[in-house]
């Protein structure tokens, strides 16, 4: 019996949009920031405050396990030129934790309360996320990636509080009416049709000669539908279908929009041989709804945007030093690392020597 895909908690809703280009946001804090070099407990500082590699390794696991899940576990075999999966796991784990660290650093600042429902919100997060990767074996994922189960709670507040701050900040976002409605209707120029639907009768055969002896027939007063009842190879061509299903090209279905009904077309080939149609109807879509969808996600864009305009100006002022060690060498455990990782305990003193490197 296959295995079922876990399914894997989304935390870093709004987090990930401080991130246009990941690599681009690593080396932008490499140019703002420090490179230490020294072995030791953290990944980097930020004002003065380290962040801890086990927090590190819990992101690039989750990098990782989305890539897989996602795009499958061979993707660790692409990259393009000096890059690959294993560099972009890497700097994407750096750049969200680093955002995330930023963007929590400002929630006493704005006058942001952490409440004991969000304490317990991020808690519940944390125990799924621990089921969905570990099953029951909690205890064992965590020393694997020798992480505690405080650091993980302390993750999922984080990314908690991120979403807290964006919504904080864009609460109460003025929306430049005139740009909306322009963009709007720039938006149905250009993509009205795929919203169209041309529904129509057709006769279908497999012999091009057959389809132009009926086109003669239609050309000398032949009533359409009998010849549907004559001719046609479909099994139910009389009743009205969409002309997109019957695989005419995107040019034959654009000029069937703008058809009269009862038109009929020459004969075009498909597939499956030839089909001469007679336009049924023009069903447009629900455009309070289409207008609905489109303002929802311009101001949606709109708040993203400014959110990670906000993202990059706290971090460009933050001080932050990176470990270049920790970088370049903490592993990327995924799920069958992990598996494998479970199966040599780590010891008691490997533990206490982490916690005393931090």
């Amino acid at each position: 019996m296959a295995k079922k895909k876990p399914r894997y908690p989304n935390r870093n809703r709004n987090i990930f949009i401080c991130i246009a280009v990941t690599v681009a946001v690593v080396a932008a804090l490499a140019g703002i920031g420090l490179y230490n070099n020294a072995r030791s407990g953290h990944i980097f500082t930020l004002d003065g405050a380290k962040t801890p590699t086990r927090e590190y390794s819990l992101y690039m696991f989750n990098q990782r396990v989305s890539y897989e899940y996602q795009l499958g576990s061979d993707v660790w075999g692409y990259g393009t030129g000096e890059s690959s999966f294993y560099d972009l796991a890497r700097s994407s784990a750096l750049a969200t934790l680093v955002n995330t660290k930023v963007v929590y650093s400002k929630v006493n600042e704005l006058g942001i309360s952490v409440t004991a429902e969000d304490k317990a919100e991020a808690k519940a997060t944390a125990e799924n996320f621990l089921t969905s990767v570990s099953g029951e074996q909690h205890n064992e994922f965590l020393r694997a990636l020798k992480a505690t189960r405080a650091q993980l709670d302390q993750m999922m507040l984080e990314s908690l509080m991120v979403d807290r701050v964006f919504d904080h900040l864009t609460a109460d976002f003025p929306i430049d009416e005139a740009d909306l409605a322009s963009e709007y209707a720039l938006y149905l120029e250009t993509e009205k049709s795929n919203y169209l639907i041309a529904n129509v009768n057709y006769i279908q055969t497999e012999q091009l000669s057959t389809a132009k002896e009926i086109l003669a027939q239609l050309s000398d007063g032949g009533d359409f539908f009998a010849l549907i009842e004559e001719y046609s190879d479909a099994a139910d061509p009389s009743a009205p279908v969409s002309l997109a299903s019957l695989g005419v090209s995107s040019e034959i279905l654009q000029a069937a929009f703008d058809m009269e009904p009862g038109t009929v077309s020459d004969f075009e080939e498909v597939p499956d041989g030839y089909i001469i149609f007679m336009l049924d109807e023009v069903v447009e879509p629900d455009y309070d709804e289409l207008d609905t969808w489109f303002r929802d996600g311009y101001i949606s864009n709109e708040k993203q945007n400014f959110f990670a305009d906000k993202c990059d100006e706290w971090r460009e002022a933050a001080e932050f030093v990176l470990n270049e060690y920790a970088y370049d060498n903490t592993p990327i455990l995924g799920l069958e690392q992990y598996h494998q990782a479970t199966l040599v305990p780590v010891t008691d003193e490997e533990e206490d020597d982490a916690e005393a490197a931090e």
